[in-house]
């Protein structure tokens, strides 16, 4: 039996951008309820509120939520996807739902770089104690105004936070504002099939989610150039599960990662870049 989690699977195998004119658009499963649009003035609205509220509660066991060997696998694939990126070539990093700073936990070298965001203070304030220096700021992800124009080298947003933003167009909208040209962006969303997933946001908390398929997020992101959808799904097979962890993702890599539709991950990654 396998065991399945997220993992980037085209990206891996095929990391050269694809252009593609499929028709997809956000959608909601599993009785999950649409966001609603977050106020004009920039206040949270009520589903902001809600998320903000649940991972309030969470942040301080969250990441050992997250400790198996299964979700460390999946760090080691997503730390050599992020690499691949030359994140450390494009300048400040704006991280969008940073959380408890994993983008930092990955990729500690980029540290000194990396600007997060969050909605919960909570999450903030165990980020802060594991990098006392990262700057983070509290806010909404659809809501850039504390960030000038063109300020940014690279926009990141990991396992899915647009997916509990209450405005995700306007989000497209100021990550597009806060790039500079030429930067380059790399967001994660819960896919359709991640609506089957028991999960502590849906079972404990019953989040309102949207979940996106691929030309969904490529219409989102219209603006940008060199655009490109991959499903991000981990899977390792019952013989690996007693190798280290790098080894594992490194079999997993080499003999398990073949090309799939975007549409086949719990999660679906866009990236592209600012012209």
């Amino acid at each position: 039996m396998a065991l399945s989690r997220r993992c980037l699977l085209d990206y891996l195998a095929n990391p050269h951008p694809t252009h593609t004119d499929e028709a997809g658009r956000a959608m909601t499963e599993a009785g999950a309820k649409p966001a609603r649009s977050v106020e004009a003035d920039g206040s949270f609205a009520t589903n902001d509120s809600l998320v903000r509220e649940a991972y309030d509660r969470v942040a301080n066991r969250y990441d050992s939520e997250y400790t198996s060997r299964m979700y460390q696998a999946e760090n080691v694939a997503l730390r050599t996807i992020l690499r691949n990126l030359d994140l450390p070539d494009l300048g400040t990093i704006l991280d969008l739902g940073c959380g408890t700073g994993l983008l930092v936990d990955l990729l500690p070298e980029i540290k000194d770089r990396v600007i997060g965001l969050d909605i919960s203070q909570n999450m903030l304030d165990v980020a802060k104690e594991k990098h006392p220096d990262l700057e983070t700021h509290r806010g909404n992800m659809a809501n850039l105004s504390a960030f000038p124009q063109d300020a940014f080298g690279a926009v990141t947003s990991l396992f899915g936070p647009i997916s509990f933003c209450s405005d995700y167009r306007r989000c497209a909208e100021e990550i597009h504002r806060v790039l500079r040209p030429g930067g380059r962006f790399f967001i994660m969303a819960c896919g359709t099939r991640y609506a089957a997933r028991r999960s502590y946001q849906q079972q404990g908390y019953r989040l309102p989610m949207t979940y996106f398929r691929a030309g969904a997020l490529r219409n989102l992101f219209a603006w940008a150039e060199d655009v490109y959808t991959g499903g991000f799904n981990v899977t390792v097979e019952d013989h690996c599960q007693d190798w280290p962890v790098d080894q594992q993702v490194q079999q997993l890599l080499a003999e398990y990662l073949l090309p799939q539709q975007a549409d086949s991950g719990y999660q679906v990654v866009v990236t592209g870049t600012k012209p």
